[in-house]
């Protein structure tokens, strides 16, 4: 049985380390640990929670820290918790990404103290020689692409929950994401940095995912491949812009896209949600070559302060009785969009019912 300590652990990350709970059952115990300010709900099968990092790592072989919204501000206590790892004789895997200083100074302490350290949280260069006259591959398995409205919604848990509820109907699947916490799941590729660079024009970038995709689709012999769009679809605000929905294009411009779900935040449905939902379908069929399938509201909003002050893209929880009336309007609509309240497994198990259902007739695979 090899004890792994987990840090700094953050409630979003409930769906990631309850699949390798399952995974690892009887070979690994997950000792998840947050700072005690953080005031975590860890709600996961088979784990053990605390905040006492010292404790948790004397009794782990191995540190995994993962990268989470907060983690920035943690910056030099997680150097320091990596430096007792190491010093301890632990294997680290790292993902968040380090300061090349840092970078060699751990590596050269793994070696004086016979540690290990693997940084996966780092840039990953993709070979992006493209031939001449490249052609663009069509998928040949099942894509659902997975977008949020904008910049630092977190999809991960929305993409890991739906490929265990893929899986439990008997499908292979493979989640392609930016997101270097899900390395640690099997099925997971993790999106090259360079591939969305600025040293690529805008048709190369195109060209180069959809050559990542082809080698994914490829490599994991997937039936259905989940990919998240790695930044928000739209703006926030004229001072707040993100990329302009940019990487969006680009990154969907490169996939034959099956379904299609939207994460929304209520506070931009507005009071008259019909034309509001109407807007978000033509800008997603002629901009992302797609229309929407399934619509999940989210229970949170943007932190303004945060925002404005730090230019941290963060997000507070709202009063559900305001989620669960906008639900209600728009099951109103009748616009052929279908539409779930939060995350969690129970709301990914019925898009993936709602999924089999609509393309059962359209493809094989179902």
């Amino acid at each position: 049985m090899v004890s792994i300590t987990v840090y700094p652990y953050a409630s979003e990350y409930n769906s990631l380390f309850r699949r390798l709970a399952q995974e690892k059952e009887g070979l690994t115990t997950y000792n998840l640990v947050s700072p005690a300010n953080w005031n975590i709900d860890a709600a996961v099968e088979n784990t053990i929670f605390s905040t006492d990092y010292e404790d948790a790592i004397k009794k782990s072989e191995e540190l995994i820290v993962i990268d989470s919204p907060k983690a920035h501000y943690l910056y030099v206590d997680i150097v320091n918790k990596i430096e007792r790892a190491l010093e301890m004789h632990k294997k680290v895997f790292c993902a968040i990404k380090l300061k090349d200083e840092d970078i060699q100074r751990l590596l050269t302490k793994s070696l004086e103290d016979n540690g290990f350290v693997y940084l996966f949280g780092t840039d990953r260069e993709y070979d992006l020689k493209l031939e001449k006259n490249t052609l663009m591959s069509r998928q040949n398995c099942i894509v659902v692409a997975v977008a949020g409205m904008i910049r630092g919604m977190n999809l991960s848990e929305a993409c890991i929950d739906l490929a265990g509820e893929y899986e439990k109907h008997g499908y292979k699947v493979a989640i392609v994401s930016g997101y270097a916490n899900c390395e640690l799941l099997s099925n997971h590729y993790l999106i090259p940095d360079n591939i969305f660079s600025n040293d690529l024009s805008e048709y190369e970038k195109v060209l180069a995912f959809n050559k990542f995709i082809a080698e994914v689709e490829r490599m994991s012999r997937a039936e259905i491949l989940i990919v998240c769009i790695i930044d928000g679809i739209m703006s926030y605000s004229d001072v707040h812009y993100g990329d302009f929905g940019l990487t969006a294009i680009e990154q969907t411009a490169a996939l034959n896209i099956d379904y299609f779900v939207l994460s929304v935040l209520p506070e931009f449905l507005g009071a008259d949600t019909k034309k509001v939902m109407q807007e978000l379908n033509m800008m997603c069929r002629y901009r992302l070559g797609s229309e929407i399938d399934a619509v999940v509201i989210e229970r949170c909003e943007v932190d303004e302060y945060e925002l404005e002050t730090k230019e941290n893209y963060a997000f507070l929880a709202i009063d559900p009785s305001k989620s669960s009336t906008l639900l209600s309007e728009l099951r109103k609509l009748d616009d052929g969009v279908k539409y779930y309240e939060g995350g969690g497994r129970s709301t990914y198990a019925s898009i993936v019912e709602e999924c089999i259902e609509q393309l059962s007739d359209e493809v094989d695979v179902f």
